[in-house]
């Protein structure tokens, strides 16, 4: 049988094996660190050997062998079964109370994975969400950049049409010049040939008047022929200045009609102007709306990232549980075991008490 040692350290082998003898009977599991916060003190090195001879006697003491340092002193057969019986009722409640731990860990690992599931599900979903929601942005970025297109190319048709105008314009222009220059023209020349027969007549007159007496009737009948001359010359001067305004008309008439189509033209390039503008402006908002959602999509991904990390150390604990449970029935086991070697023991004793009487 072994010999109980001192530690050397102040500790003793009797503090070791009387908080691993409490432990055992709240239905823990004496180990290293448990012993270290029943005792206060001692390091794992020392206390390490102490507890593998506790073990290695448990099975002895469970058996009803009385062990001590000297090994000398053996408690009675009433005392014994008293032992033996508070034991047996211990080892009774720390099966109930290991089962009824394994059971509630259990229905804690049970919500726990079910929580988790339902986190993931959550999580899957948001996801499934936030995919959908990128793709219908992208769709409508796509349908935006679209119509900003059809938008530069009308204005871009629209700045030809306008050019075209103004060609046309300058051509009206050059027209109109070139008449207003013609009829200055031929104003000037009816107004030189008015001053020419004007010049004429008034020739004539004066020759007519200093032959007057001794022409008088050759001077009515040419008088009467510059007459006729003069009034056909007027006619030619009213016919000519009535082509002339209706040639101005017809050009201010041309002219108010081009500034008609260039103002018309003016209102359509800066009503397509408005709405490119406007185009613009809801392509920015809609930018800007799209950074704004992509900034919170990132957050809420970095969100989901950290409660995934969570989840996985919830996993990392649950695991650490499940061989805790492990450990916890393996122990159970023993004790069942160490339970039914002590049933057959005070069997044996009980047959050689009736063999002996």
């Amino acid at each position: 049988m072994m010999q109980l040692k001192s530690s050397g350290r102040g500790i003793q082998q009797e503090d070791v094996w009387k908080a691993a003898d409490e432990l055992l009977l709240e239905g823990q599991r004496p180990t290293i660190e448990r012993i270290r916060l029943r005792i206060g003190r001692g390091s794992p090195n020392t206390i390490s050997p102490m507890l593998e001879n506790w073990f290695a006697i448990l099975g002895k003491r469970i058996n009803g062998t009385s062990f001590n340092q000297k090994n000398t002193i053996t408690a009675p057969e009433p005392v014994e079964q008293t032992i033996r019986h508070v034991w047996a009722l211990a080892l009774e409640q720390a099966t109930i109370i290991a089962k009824n731990s394994v059971k509630n860990q259990q229905e804690e690992n049970e919500r726990a994975k079910q929580i988790l599931d339902d986190e993931k599900k959550a999580f899957e979903h948001s996801k499934q969400l936030h995919e959908a929601a990128l793709k219908e942005q992208k769709k409508l970025l796509a349908t935006m950049a679209a119509q900003l297109q059809d938008t530069k190319n009308i204005l871009a048709q629209r700045n030809r049409e306008y050019e075209s105008l103004n060609n046309e314009a300058g051509r009206l222009k050059i027209q109109i010049a070139d008449l207003l220059v013609e009829n200055k023209a031929q104003q000037e020349a009816a107004e030189q040939v008015l001053e020419n027969a004007n010049q004429q007549h008034i020739k004539e007159r004066e020759g007519l008047e200093t032959r007057f007496r001794s022409l008088e009737l050759r001077s009515v009948s040419e008088i009467d022929r510059a007459r006729q001359e003069t009034k056909l010359v007027q006619q030619k001067l009213e016919q000519s200045l009535k082509t002339q305004k209706q040639n101005e008309q017809a050009l201010k008439n041309q002219l108010e009609e081009a500034h008609e189509k260039y103002r018309q033209l003016s209102q359509l390039n800066e009503t397509v102007r408005l709405k490119m503008q406007a185009v613009q402006d809801e392509y920015h908002v809609l930018v800007t709306q799209f950074e704004q959602y992509k900034s919170q999509n990132e957050q809420r991904f970095e969100l989901l990232k950290k409660e995934n990390e969570t989840l996985t150390n919830a996993l990392a604990q649950q695991q650490q549980n499940l061989e805790l449970q492990k450990e916890m029935a393996q122990l159970l086991e023993k004790i069942n075991a160490l339970a039914l070697t002590e049933k057959d023991h005070e069997k044996d004793k009980s047959d050689k008490s009736s063999l002996n009487k």
